[in-house]
């Protein structure tokens, strides 16, 4: 392509999510190298970044939809701003995007798969066909090519980055429980089923008055939010700190990161506490597993298992947890360096 193209974002959210962060970073890469940039979704908390960018946002309703009247009035719309905007380029961030936006006319079609699945096979490879597909992650890219069989030729790699760059923010209370000696933990993701944070209160719980010395920050919003608050009662050493929008500085704040993910595509939690030189505590799955080497840039456990998280917990007293920060900033240096992911996607756009 010569002349400067038009994107075209699609996803089912603009909230504070892992996937919303790399089509807000994507927008931010690439606002310079196109001539304009549509993003469509439901909206969310970082539609101002956006607005700040000076990227264009349209509402749509709620990809995830199962009702079809819904679905086709979607795909009319996405039609029309694809035939008004002039669009060269549809990305597309959600299986639903990808289904609704097949067919469309466009130059290219490109599709990023951010999470492991096993259901709507036949479905997925119909959606999937004919996009240049992106896997964020080495889980991913298995998963689709041998459980969804999609073509291994219509599918790349571009592990998850995240920009290092942030606002250093001091924040009193990590300062206060530094000077009582106190260990903090943060965790920074959406309070859903995906995460595990109920496993993680569970694992707190266990720990009893072991835990006395340590403090829990957990930032995020979701809709398990209420639940695990009223969980968490009986811990007077977990607080919940709504959505930031700024996680690399609470993730730096802190002695150590939590991911107790049941689930995850190419998780940007582990990218940005290792941007920030932070190990953390994360699940086995596979995905985390790809990143977090035990013992060494972080600590694993046994997915679903707090007995296995709070004995974690417990190893961070007496593991050096500066030699795994220096380790973990090593990982994000070697392997998921932000110019590298850039420049990955930047071929995709606008190699011929």
């Amino acid at each position: 392509m010569n002349e400067k193209p038009n994107l075209l974002f699609v996803t089912r959210t603009m909230e504070i999510g892992g996937t919303e962060k790399v089509v807000l970073q994507l927008c931010e890469a690439l606002k310079d190298s196109c001539a304009k940039i549509i993003v469509c979704s439901t909206g969310g908390a970082l539609l101002p970044r956006l607005e700040e960018l000076g990227i264009r946002h349209i509402t749509i309703p709620d990809i995830s939809t199962s009702n079809p009247l819904r679905l086709l009035k979607i795909r009319k719309t996405l039609r029309r701003i694809v035939k008004e905007e002039q669009i060269d380029i549809i990305h597309t961030h959600h299986r639903m995007a990808a289904f609704l936006c097949k067919g469309l006319k466009a130059k290219k079609r490109i599709n990023t798969i951010h999470n492991t699945f096993s259901d709507k096979k036949a479905l997925t490879r119909f959606a999937f066909k004919g996009c240049q597909n992106v896997a964020c992650g080495s889980a991913v890219y298995d998963c689709m090519t041998q459980e969804y069989g999609i073509p291994k030729d219509s599918i790349c790699t571009i592990t998850n980055s995240i920009d290092p760059r942030h606002v250093k923010e001091p924040l009193d209370y990590f300062e206060k429980n530094e000077k009582e000696g106190l260990l903090t933990f943060v965790f920074v993701g959406r309070l859903a089923e995906q995460k595990g944070v109920d496993v993680l209160l569970n694992a707190i719980s266990l720990l009893g008055d072991k835990a006395s010395t340590y403090r829990f920050y957990l930032y995020g919003s979701g809709p398990w939010e209420e639940q695990l608050k009223e969980q968490a009662k009986p811990l007077d050493n977990v607080f919940f700190m709504g959505p930031t929008n700024n996680p690399l500085n609470a993730l730096e704040n802190a002695d150590c990161a939590l991911l107790p993910s049941r689930w995850e595509g190419l998780p940007l939690g582990i990218i940005e506490s290792m941007a920030v030189a932070r190990p953390i505590i994360a699940s086995d799955i596979g995905s985390n597993a790809e990143i977090v080497v035990d013992g060494e840039n972080g600590l694993l456990f046994k997915t679903e298992d707090p007995v296995s998280l709070s004995e974690a917990l417990l190893r961070v007293k007496e593991v050096d947890l500066s030699k795994l920060s220096k380790a973990a900033k090593k990982t994000y240096d070697e392997s998921f360096s932000y110019e590298g992911f850039i420049a990955k996607y930047k071929a995709l756009y606008f190699g011929e």
